[in-house]
C-alpha cells in the first residue's frame, strides 16, 4: 500500500509539473535595444513612443516598448530610457547595448482559462413601486379676498403754479484777488 501511495504521488507530481510547463509556452523575440517601435532602427520615433507610453497616450499592445525600451538596464521603462535614446542619436555616450541586437524571452499563457464564464444573475428584476399615488388635497382652496378694493383718491391733482417765474439771477461783481501780507522784513 505504501508503495502504491509513493508511486501515485510521484505520478501526480509529474502530471502537475507537465501541466504547468504546458500552460505556458516560451518564445523568443529578437530586436534592437532602444527600438521601441520595432521597425529595425533606433530613431527619435522610439523616444517619442516611450514618452507617449509613459503618459498613457500609447498602449503597448505588441509589447515592444517593454521588451526593447529599457535602454539604461534598470529593469523598467522610464523617461531616462527616452533620454538615453536621444543622447544616442545626438552622439553622446550611452550605456553599452543600445542599438545592438538582443533576444528577449516572452512567456505567454497558451491554455484556455480554467474558470467557466459567469452566468446571468438569477435575481428577478425589481418591480415598479406598489405604493398608491398620493391623493388630492383635502383642504378646499381659499376664497377670494373679502375686503373691497380701495377707491381712487378724491384729492384733485395740483394745478400749474400761479406765481410768475423770477428774473434770471444777476452775476456778482468780480472779486479782487486777496493780497497776501507777508511779514517780511524790508530789504
Amino acid at each position: 500500500m505504501k508503495t502504491f501511495v509513493k508511486i501515485g504521488s510521484a505520478v501526480l507530481a509529474v502530471v502537475i509539473a507537465f501541466a504547468a510547463v504546458a500552460a505556458f509556452s516560451a518564445a523568443t523575440v529578437t530586436g534592437i535595444l532602444g527600438d521601441a517601435d520595432h521597425d529595425g532602427e533606433v530613431s527619435i520615433l522610439d523616444a517619442t513612443r516611450i514618452q507617449r507610453y509613459l503618459v498613457g497616450l500609447y498602449i503597448d499592445s505588441d509589447g515592444y516598448v517593454e521588451m526593447f525600451g529599457d535602454c539604461d538596464g534598470d529593469g523598467e521603462v522610464s523617461i531616462l530610457d527616452a533620454t538615453t535614446i536621444q543622447r544616442f542619436l545626438a552622439g553622446f555616450t550611452v550605456p553599452d547595448g543600445v542599438n545592438k541586437e538582443i533576444t528577449v524571452e516572452v512567456t505567454e499563457p497558451t491554455a484556455a482559462p480554467t474558470q467557466a464564464p459567469t452566468q446571468a444573475p438569477t435575481q428577478a428584476p425589481t418591480i415598479a413601486p406598489t405604493q398608491a399615488p398620493t391623493q388630492k388635497p383635502t383642504q378646499a382652496p381659499t376664497q377670494a379676498p373679502t375686503q373691497a378694493p380701495t377707491q381712487k383718491p378724491t384729492v384733485a391733482p395740483t394745478t400749474a403754479p400761479t406765481q410768475a417765474p423770477t428774473q434770471a439771477p444777476t452775476q456778482a461783481p468780480p472779486t479782487q484777488k486777496p493780497t497776501r501780507n507777508y511779514d517780511l522784513p524790508p530789504i
